[in-house]
């Protein structure tokens, strides 16, 4: 999850970005103030993970500009993208309400400007603006039932499928390092190139993907293999799993910058 350390630019500018939102407009300009006090500007690279599944909600974002993609991604399913996020919107809202960790993940599609805003400080002005809770509920609820209706349209998963084009190396079963590219990675499976010759479509595979210094066993499927590029399915995890693929996926975005 993407935590800034100060803001980037002064509190009279996220002042000015807040007032000009549609959720934050209206607001007195004490109520602004102290959320402005509370917030800092996030650049997030394209692809970048701006929180997991999982993850504390602590904070709401605003998309100042960009892009961010919505998505699920569990073992054993297809991944689901719910929605697109852009300039104006809010990200990660239901911790203000009901979300105590988050329930989805969310990533930038295009190079996003954020404006991270700290969980707490918005409650106390939530707490003193109802009408500001209705509003962002209401909007909440309006998107959720867009994305519905549009299911169909948001079903591309190349806003969610970045291609990584990672170096890696993989271990095999008989002791052997050999080294490859990683072109995605999910909870779900991945998928490498310059991999051995004789991993056909329809085998098993066990190996270790080694990534700098770290080891994610893989027990996997191959679903797929066009020339020398395979899509492995993973049809069993380790525990804790989940949390180290978005463990490793974060590390080859920061390294990927």
């Amino acid at each position: 999850m993407l935590r800034p350390s100060r803001p980037a630019i002064s509190e009279t500018m996220l002042d000015a970005i807040l007032a000009d939102s549609e959720t934050f407009s209206g607001l007195p300009p004490e109520r602004l103030r102290s959320l402005a006090a509370h917030s800092a500007e996030v650049p997030v690279a394209a692809g970048k993970l701006v929180f997991a599944h999982g993850d504390p909600a602590d904070a709401v974002y605003l998309v100042v500009e960009g892009t961010v993609t919505i998505f699920r991604d569990k073992v054993g399913r297809a991944m689901q993208l719910l929605a697109r996020i852009g300039p104006g919107e809010l990200l990660g809202e239901l911790c203000l309400f009901d979300e105590t960790t988050r329930t989805a993940s969310a990533r930038a599609a295009t190079g996003c400007r954020l404006l991270r805003l700290s969980r707490e400080p918005l409650l106390e002005v939530l707490r003193a603006e109802p009408q500001l809770a209705v509003r962002i509920q209401n909007t909440a609820a309006r998107r959720r039932n867009l994305n519905s209706a549009a299911a169909l349209e948001l079903g591309q998963q190349s806003e969610v499928r970045i291609r990584l084009r990672a170096p890696v190396r993989i271990r095999l079963e008989d002791g052997r390092v050999v080294a490859a590219e990683l072109a995605n990675l999910s909870v779900g499976g991945l998928s490498l190139e310059s991999v051995p010759d004789d991993w056909a479509a329809g085998t098993t595979v066990r190996f270790e993907l080694l990534v700098d210094g770290e080891a994610l066993a893989v027990d996997g499927r191959i679903a797929w293999r066009h020339e020398g590029a395979v899509g492995i399915a993973f049809q069993s995890q380790a525990k804790g799993h989940e949390r180290f693929v978005y463990r490793l996926l974060r590390r080859l975005g920061e390294n990927g910058k």
